[in-house]
This record gives structure tokens, C-alpha cells and sequence, in this order.
């Protein structure tokens, strides 16, 4: 090295920052920044221990900043984890998606770091501190853990395997009660329940709460307490539980305080309903709802409760997403009413985001239905399979037509002809606001979707089939 390199260099040294305030200073959300600040400081001795994440090669940057995604690229490549142990205490979060041995991470981690968890559990012996220990063992490590985040899924290759074995199931829920940070908890399989509720109900930290079993699951009178305790008493912000019952021969008081609770929840951002039964619960929704988002796809609600939903919506000046779907064998009477009165609540709200998809709403039903939307704050809709024809089209372009916000519209798995489609480009000629027009997966022939794509460029639109 030159004289002057050698003393440019010994300059730099002089300006090197402390630790903790480099540590401060690289707090950024994101991994370009990060990387960009790495890079300006222009030397390994400028960049500290840092460099370290620096000489990291051939892994996504996203899975080094600004969290650390611990991933088999870097677990059982020995280079990589020998440059990463001596930085992993300055990560405030790591994301665990493949893990050798629980002792190292546990000796590696920050003071203030937490933990999400995204890897199967062991299902038999495994490693903790180079040495094989049983599942008691090394679950009662495991919970000793700051672990923020559980996801149990099924094994993406294997769809029908859970990361949560039978062998291992009893001693994940005897730790359960332990997992004072959780905050979020996700299980796919065959969850347990009722140690999953007695857990919500004891939690003050316990937010988003997923679960999804392959089969219809019955709330009993003590699941419906718990999950009413837990709804009344943490800040929740999601929910969802597919294709659920309340047990009919539950208190009644007990069921509607469980509607009444999960409804009107003021913390919640998204409720999922997908599949439940809501035909004793129908009468029972509450006349005001707290949520921002609330998804009530495939399930079973009589016209009673499609006009309850309407009254609440209303009165719901937090809701921006709605998704209803009604599942039923035979048409009523009482439908095309129910959902008039729906659409017309939607118009007088602040919805921005609807799904109405799988509905059976075609034909002379946009007759009533389609001036509603004119008069809606609405900004994207979904009318997917509703076996909708042009002469539905033709109104729902009429709504389109009149409505200053309307940006998408999504008619999948319809039968809308040609014709149809270029009526509802049609629709936005004197239009100010761009609209994307989405059909896909189209029926159409190569000559028609070329006639299409070119009208819709013309027009300014954004065309999907």
C-alpha cells in the first residue's frame, strides 16, 4: 500500500463510528438501503462486525435485512453461518425457516431480539448443543425462546403433513401456556383447541389467531367462553377459522355474547368466516360492527341474516372490505330483497373493497342491484361466478358508467360474450378514472381477445382475459 493509502486509510480508522451507534444507524426497513449504506461506508473497517453480513454471497439480500431469515442456504452452508454467528445478536428479529440445532441459535441471540418460528417441530430426538436430547428437553429449550410468531403449515411438498407431528403435539401444548410473547399463532392440521382457547383467554399478548382443519369443527360452550374472554379482553387484530359450527346446544347468552364480541371487536383489522354456519347465529349479529375487514365467503346465512349484515353495515364507519358469498341449495324468495337491502348499505358506507363473488346475481337482479353501486364509494368489486350473462353486464356497466371511484372490476367465470365485454368498455369513455377490466381465465377465441386488447388499449383500459 502507498504512503498515501496507508494514511487515507488510518484517516477513516479515526472516523470510525462506535458500535452501538452503527447498529443504530443501520436500523433500516428495508435490505436495499441497508446495503446501499454498507457499501458507502466503503470499507470493511468502517463497516464493523456488519461486514460480516457484507461477505454473505449467493443469498437473497431480503433474507439478511433487515430481518434474518435463517434458511437451509444458510444453515448447512458452514462458511455462511461462521460469518453470520458473530452478527446474529444485532438482528432485533430473525425468522426461522430451517434450524440444526436449537443451542446455537439460543447462545447466538441478541438480548432484545425476537423470533418468529416457520420450521416443522422435531417428532423425535434431536440435536440441542451438538448432543441428542429427547422432546421434553428440547421443547422446554424451545419455550425459553423470545418467540413472537408460530406458523405449523403444511409441508409445502407434502401436503398432507403437518409441522406438527402426533408425537410431537403433546409437548408443544404443555409449553403452550408458556409462550408469554406470542403474538401471533398460526396452525394448519388437526389443531388442539381447547388448549388453543384457554391459551387465547390467559394472553395478554396473543393478536392474530389462524387456524384451519380439513373438516367441519364444533365450538363447544367452553371453546365459545374462552374465545369470548380473549375477544374482550387483548387487542386482536385477525381471526380466521374456516368452516365452523356453534354448537346449537350452547347457552344462548354465551352464543351471542360470542357474536356480539367478535363482531363489534374494535382492535380487529380482518375477520375471516369462511364456511361457517350462521343459521342460529343470524339473528345475533350485532348492530354495528368494529372491524375494517370482514369476509364472509361460502357460508350459510338465511335472508334474515343478509339483511342483519345490511343494517350493521350502515353503521359501520371502519369497514372497508366486505366479501359475502352465500352457500344454498334452492333459491328464496327472500334473496333478491336481502340483497338489495345489501348493496343498498354498501352505497351508504364507507366500503371502498367488495366481494360478491359465487352469489348467483344475474340477469334482471342488476336491474335493482347495479344503480347502487353508482352511488358507492366502492374502488374495486369482485362479481366472479355469478353465472352473469350480457344482459347483466350491460347494467353493471351502467353502474360503472356513473361511478367516479370504481378502479377494478373483477367478472370471472361468467358467461359474458364478446358483446358484453365491449359494452362494458364501452362504459368508460367519458370516464375520468382508469379502470381495470378483469375476465381471466376468457373463453373467448384468439380473434376476439385480439379484437378486445386492441379496443381496450384505445380506450385506455386495462384489460385481463
Amino acid at each position: 500500500m502507498s504512503a498515501r493509502n496507508q494514511q487515507q486509510s488510518n484517516a477513516w480508522s479515526f472516523y470510525q463510528l462506535p458500535l452501538d451507534v452503527l447498529v443504530k444507524i443501520c436500523q433500516f426497513q428495508d435490505a436495499t438501503s441497508f446495503f446501499a449504506f454498507l457499501d458507502a461506508l466503503g470499507t470493511p473497517n468502517l463497516r464493523g462486525p456488519l461486514d460480516l453480513i457484507w461477505q454473505v454471497t449467493a443469498i437473497e439480500r431480503n433474507d439478511l435485512w433487515p430481518s434474518l431469515v435463517l434458511t437451509e442456504e444458510i444453515v448447512f452452508n458452514p462458511s455462511r453461518l461462521a460469518l453470520l454467528q458473530p452478527v446474529v445478536q444485532y438482528y432485533d428479529h430473525i425468522e426461522v425457516r430451517c434450524l440444526h440445532d436449537l443451542g446455537w441459535l439460543q447462545q447466538n441471540l441478541g438480548q432484545t431480539s425476537t423470533i418468529s418460528w416457520h420450521v416443522a417441530f422435531p417428532s423425535a430426538k434431536t440435536i440441542v448443543n451438538g448432543v441428542f436430547e429427547s422432546l421434553s428437553v428440547w421443547f422446554e429449550l424451545w419455550v425459553q425462546l423470545p418467540i413472537v410468531a408460530v406458523a405449523i403449515e403444511y409441508d409445502e411438498d407434502e401436503e398432507d403433513v403437518s409441522g406438527l407431528s402426533a408425537d410431537a403435539s403433546p409437548f408443544f401444548y404443555a409449553v403452550l401456556p408458556h409462550c408469554c410473547h406470542l403474538t401471533h399463532l398460526t396452525i394448519h392440521g388437526t389443531p388442539w383447541l381447547s388448549s388453543i382457547f384457554e391459551f387465547a383467554a390467559s394472553s395478554s399478548s396473543l393478536v392474530e389467531l389462524v387456524l384451519e382443519e380439513g373438516v367441519p369443527s364444533m365450538l363447544t360452550a367452553s371453546h365459545l367462553g374462552h374465545i369470548t374472554q380473549w375477544l374482550t379482553s387483548a387487542p386482536v387484530r385477525r381471526f380466521y377459522f374456516p368452516n365452523l359450527v356453534v354448537d346449537s346446544a350452547a347457552d344462548a347468552t354465551l352464543r351471542r355474547a360470542f357474536i356480539t364480541a367478535l363482531f363489534e371487536c374494535p382492535t380487529m383489522l380482518e375477520l375471516d368466516c369462511r364456511g361457517w354456519n350462521f343459521t342460529d347465529a343470524a339473528s345475533m349479529l350485532p348492530a354495528t360492527l368494529g372491524l375494517q375487514s370482514l369476509s364472509l365467503m361460502c357460508v350459510i346465512l338465511p335472508p334474515s341474516g343478509l339483511m342483519a349484515l345490511a343494517r350493521a353495515v350502515c353503521h359501520s364507519p371502519m369497514l372497508a372490505h366486505l366479501g359475502v358469498s352465500v352457500f344454498r341449495q334452492f333459491e328464496d324468495d327472500a334473496d333478491g330483497p336481502a340483497f338489495q337491502q345489501l348493496f343498498d348499505a354498501v352505497a351508504q358506507s364507507n366500503v371502498t373493497s367488495l366481494n360478491m363473488a359465487n352469489n348467483r346475481l344475474y340477469g334482471a337482479k342488476w336491474r335493482y342491484l347495479a344503480p347502487k353501486l353508482q352511488m358507492s364509494k366502492l374502488q374495486s368489486i369482485a362479481l366472479s361466478l355469478n353465472m352473469m350473462r350480457d344482459d347483466g353486464a350491460i347494467w353493471v356497466a351502467k353502474a360503472i358508467q356513473s361511478n367516479a371511484t370504481i378502479t377494478l372490476v373483477k367478472l370471472d367465470g361468467n358467461g359474458i360474450s364478446m358483446d358484453g365485454v365491449v359494452g362494458l368498455l364501452n362504459c368508460t369513455r367519458s370516464r375520468q378514472v382508469h379502470l381495470t377490466l378483469d375476465l381471466r381465465p376468457s373463453f373467448y377465441s384468439e380473434n376476439e381477445t385480439a379484437h378486445l386488447y386492441k379496443f381496450a388499449k384505445e380506450l385506455g383500459v386495462d384489460l385481463v382475459l
